[in-house]
């Protein structure tokens, strides 16, 4: 499957137990490798998650799955990871 910026950006997230974790709002673009390292997701009150790339799932339509990790109500996204590279990741914006 192949992806706009735009059409990724119009993603719900939800886990593989479908909780709804809100929406790519951004990404996080290695040059180095030229891959998305990770996903900006903004929660449905206004808090930012950030997926790293290794905790998706999957793709379908307008979905984005993710695995589940859920401790005491609340959704905990995992340490970030980080690409080794000597080039910097760049953040990718539409304005």
């Amino acid at each position: 499957m192949r992806l706009s910026l735009k059409q990724l950006k119009s993603m719900r997230v939800k886990t593989k137990l479908n909780t709804d974790l809100g929406k790519v709002v951004d990404v996080l673009f290695d040059t180095d490798n030229q891959a998305i390292v990770q996903y900006d997701v903004k929660r449905p009150f206004g808090a930012m998650l950030r997926v790293h790339r290794d905790q998706v799932i999957g793709f379908e339509e307008k979905i984005m799955r993710v695995y589940d990790t859920v401790i005491k109500d609340d959704v905990k996204v995992s340490e970030s990871k980080h690409v080794q590279s000597s080039t910097p990741a760049v953040a990718l914006r539409e304005e």
